[in-house]
């Protein structure tokens, strides 16, 4: 995780796209996205849907995940599983 990120402008896929494809069951209330190192954060699952700030990109060493509302040890680097529970 990073604790300070350079402002960037960032492009990809809203992790609430993501999860509107892949439906989740309806008592489904969290998602965690766990990085190839072991690191992982949990979500509220209507926050995450709500978010249009909360996105997947791609770049040189994988998926990162990128999180404009949240302080740096929410951005994911290496992300390799996302579990909605």
């Amino acid at each position: 995780a990073y604790n300070e990120m350079t402002p960037t402008n960032y492009t990809g896929v809203l992790l609430s796209t993501i999860l509107g494809v892949a439906e989740p069951k309806p008592q489904a209330s969290s998602i965690q996205v766990i990085a190839r190192d072991g690191y992982s954060i949990t979500f509220d699952l209507q926050t995450v849907l709500d978010d249009e700030r909360l996105l997947l990109t791609k770049s040189n060493d994988g998926l990162w995940l990128i999180a404009g509302n949240y302080e740096g040890s929410a951005w994911v680097k290496q992300v390799t599983e996302l579990y909605v529970y």
